[in-house]
């Protein structure tokens, strides 16, 4: 008898909707309770590399929404903790809001870089011995792993596999978890105090300590957090999913399609196959919920100049009452056809058009609908531009200038008032472009802010 595929789930987050999302994600693997015994102690663990930066963190809010559920399911005691690489716990802790959820739903929060090590044996073969698993880890009844979905190195996903790198804590294997190899040749890099006793993460390979710790402890269930989809150096994509499972070379094969990218024919992939940990082609695992096809973004693209997304991406990633205020725009200026006829006011009725736009849907549906529609029709950018003033022109021309999708959200400001002379045209300016669902801002939680182009502002505004 053939053995049961792995299930992974992928679910949308719509209108912020994160703890449903996680939960619908959990619910289409059998729900919580199949993974998490009532009164278990159970130890939740992030991807928290550091803070700020560029290599991609975990979202608070998905965090939230596990320890959310885990409490509502009657865990008997809920930990939370990481060991950043190049930041110390307590300061990311802080800088994410940590604190707040420890405060809201009774969590220990505690610091692996500090914990004592317990040891557990590895095959010898992966070139050490054992590993030292954080006591806080080893003690655990159950472990749940929230990474983030982000391109890193030759592996060459971070994702649920690389999140037990972070199980590797100071206290044994230094700050950043290799600081022993680094000294050396790189005594810049490692500071007095934070020095490891034993074999680095990364040796003999980065694969191989990824294995080890694999080996020698295993989650529960997987969540991980694709709200937004990251290249690690800072350039980041609305992604709005969560995938999980209980498999984490499963999810991560799955993380993979997404992402554009064929586990199969990774060596790392191939590798954490032959080491057990389950396989490495798509075909082996059941899908469930949004399918790879309707939801993936080749994350390679962010490595050079994706200027423009989709226009149906866009509006996914926005909330209900956005999509209603594009509408009201559209409709305000003559843009789009509701079937009641189009509405094109003077300047003294055109405020109380904007604000009450009759005749227009209120389901999300609908709305992304009707909007796809009028965004997407091959003149709509070129009728839209044309209602915004020169300046505002001007403004659309910089998000192009600086690299459209992804482009440094903070960076398009200071040009901006820069060149005009006044800090404070940028913000009618953004408002101008974004009501009319040109370019749409989005606050990352991995990286700098960013602007995102719908696709066919480009060549629209060479013609207008």
């Amino acid at each position: 008898m053939s053995q049961a595929k792995p299930i992974v789930s992928i679910v949308r987050v719509e209108d912020q909707r994160t703890h449903a999302a996680v939960a619908e994600s959990i619910e289409l693997l059998g729900g919580i309770s199949r993974f998490i015994p009532s009164g278990a102690r159970v130890f939740v663990k992030p991807n928290f590399v550091h803070w700020p930066g560029y290599s991609g963190i975990t979202n608070i809010w998905v965090v939230d929404a596990v320890v959310r559920l885990l409490s509502e399911a009657g865990a008997g005691e809920i930990i939370l903790g990481d060991s950043p690489g190049d930041f110390y716990a307590p300061q990311v802790y802080r800088a994410r809001g940590v604190y707040h959820i420890a405060e809201r739903y009774g969590v220990k929060v505690v610091d692996l870089n500090l914990e004592p090590g317990v040891r557990r044996a590895v095959p010898a073969a992966l070139g050490r011995e054992y590993v030292m698993v954080p006591r806080a880890v080893a003690e655990a009844d159950a472990i749940v792993s929230v990474p983030t979905f982000k391109l890193w190195g030759d592996n060459p996903m971070s994702l649920a596999l690389k999140n037990w790198i972070g199980l590797y804590g100071a206290r044994q294997y230094g700050i950043n978890h290799n600081s022993r190899e680094w000294l050396p040749d790189r005594p810049e890099r490692v500071l007095a105090g934070e020095i490891g006793v034993e074999l680095g993460a990364h040796m003999p390979t980065v694969a191989a300590g990824i294995v080890a710790m694999n080996l020698a402890i295993r989650p529960a269930l997987v969540v991980i957090d694709a709200i937004e989809g990251g290249n690690g150096k800072g350039r980041n994509v609305p992604m709005n999913l969560i995938i999980a499972g209980e498999q984490p070379l499963a999810t991560d094969v799955v993380g993979m399609a997404l992402a554009g990218l064929d586990a199969e024919k990774e060596p790392s992939f191939r590798f954490f196959g032959e080491w057990g940990l389950g396989s490495c082609r798509l075909a082996d695992v059941e899908v469930r919920g949004v399918s790879i096809e309707a939801a993936s973004f080749d994350l390679r693209r962010l490595d050079g100049n994706v200027l423009e997304l989709p226009v149906e991406r866009c509006l996914r990633a926005l909330v209900t009452d956005e999509l209603a205020q594009i509408a009201r725009t559209l409709q305000m200026h003559g843009l789009l056809d509701t079937g009641q006829g189009s509405i094109i006011p003077d300047a003294i009725t055109a405020n109380a058009a904007f604000i009450e736009a009759p005749n227009l849907p209120t389901d999300r549906k609908e709305l992304i609908l009707l909007l796809g529609s009028a965004i997407g029709h091959p003149d709509y950018c070129r009728a839209a531009i044309s209602t915004l003033t020169p300046l505002h022109r001007e403004f659309l021309g910089l998000l192009v200038e600086k690299g459209g999708t992804s482009g440094s959200y903070f960076e398009i400001r200071q040009e901006f008032s820069r060149r005009q002379g006044d800090a404070y045209v940028f913000w009618p300016a953004q408002r101008a472009v974004q009501r009319l669902g040109l370019a749409y801002a989005f606050a990352s939680e991995q990286a700098d802010s960013y602007f995102v182009l719908a696709e066919g502002v480009v060549a629209a505004l060479t013609k207008v």
